[in-house]
């Protein structure tokens, strides 16, 4: 599966780092200037594209106990 995400940096001293949506061309600046912590955010973007529900499903279908 093609990654819907990808990084980029604008700006030769100091630019911001940006996320490409590779479907829209639409570019968002993510409001970090840690590299590593740009990544982390771009791979949680495409980790939730791919698996949407991780962890809900449980939550959905547990059946809650009255007191």
């Amino acid at each position: 599966m093609k990654t819907r995400y990808r990084l980029i940096r604008r700006g030769s001293r100091g630019g911001g780092f940006y996320c490409v949506n590779t479907e829209t061309k639409k570019r968002t600046r993510l409001q970090t200037g840690s590299e590593e912590e740009a990544r982390q955010i771009i791979e949680a973007k495409n980790q939730a594209r791919r698996r949407p529900m991780l962890g809900n499903a449980a939550i959905a279908e547990r059946k809650w106990r009255t007191c």
